[in-house]
């Protein structure tokens, strides 16, 4: 990963998580990584319980079932017709029926992988913790067995390299609200493993998403054009299905530990938008 307003370097001088995609998993020689030997047999079918089916969370969702797990998760209420009808058996967080809460801890207790994809909350101007952990991690470890916990955060985390090279070990800067309250909830999720090894937890640091419906090609369409300062602006950033495939890789590997998800190579804003707007026929809808 880099964060600079620099040209671009080789991306053969990436850290890249690629190996996870093509052959079994193994862990970034930089961070020290657990492996769950208590992890469910290939006799046994893995249930993987999902906080937050949105973009990702869903897409996450979606490559699991085609590999046979058993899936089930949390979505908001405008968006849980959609994920039913896409046979996705969906449950409401927010619910105040004593049945549903009743039948979405039933579904966590028999779940042997356990996702968040929920960012922290803002309240004001100040940014809350993580509510998932506020809400269920208790009653995850009174009533649920999981042999992996997961937690997506953010490359943000990490401060501008200034062209350097950044790396799960590298040091993070806690600059505004919103980063503070990420890495206070990585660090609570960590935290949330028991003293006895009854499961791993893992932190994917993903990089800026991109796939169908979110990328620079519905950006050009919108004719929203970068601002000229920040079209030189150099960011990290990695398709959902890298996401997909990598987040069940770590799950399947029983892998635990902090991963950057995020392309091998990289482009300023500028590159990216100009790139789009050359497919599109519409030149000059670059930076401005």
């Amino acid at each position: 990963l880099r964060f600079s307003s620099a040209k671009r370097i080789p991306s053969s001088k990436a850290t890249s998580t690629s190996k996870l995609l093509h052959k079994p998993a193994s862990a970034s020689p930089s961070v020290p990584t657990t492996s769950n030997s208590t992890r469910p047999s290939n006799d046994t079918q893995r249930s993987l319980f999902i906080f937050g089916l949105g973009y990702v969370g869903y897409a996450i969702a979606q490559h699991a079932k085609q590999l046979g797990w058993k899936v089930e998760g949390t979505a908001q209420r405008d968006e849980r017709f959609y994920l039913i009808a896409r046979r996705l058996r969906v449950h409401d967080i927010d619910s105040r029926s004593p049945s549903a809460t009743a039948e979405l801890m039933l579904a966590i207790s028999r779940a042997t992988h356990i996702l968040s994809t929920v960012p922290p909350v803002k309240a004001g101007d100040d940014y809350m913790s993580d509510v998932i952990l506020d809400q269920f991690v208790e009653k995850i470890h009174d009533r649920a067995k999981p042999v992996w916990l997961g937690y997506l955060s953010s490359t943000s985390v990490y401060s501008e390299s200034d062209s350097a090279i950044v790396t799960e070990s590298s040091p993070t800067s806690p600059h505004d609200p919103l980063i503070r309250a990420r890495l206070l909830a990585e660090s609570r999720w960590t935290a949330s493993s028991p003293p006895s090894p009854l499961h791993t937890v893992a932190i994917l640091r993903l990089a800026g998403v991109y796939g169908p419906l979110r990328n620079a090609l519905r950006t050009t369409l919108r004719a929203s054009p970068t601002p000229q300062d920040a079209a030189e602006i150099i960011t990290p950033r990695v398709h959902v299905e890298d996401v997909c495939r990598l987040s069940e890789a770590v799950m399947a590997a029983g892998l635990g530990g902090v991963f950057n998800v995020s392309d091998a190579g990289w482009a300023s804003r500028g590159e990216v938008a100009g790139f789009a707007s050359g497919l599109m026929g519409r030149s000059g809808v670059g930076a401005r």
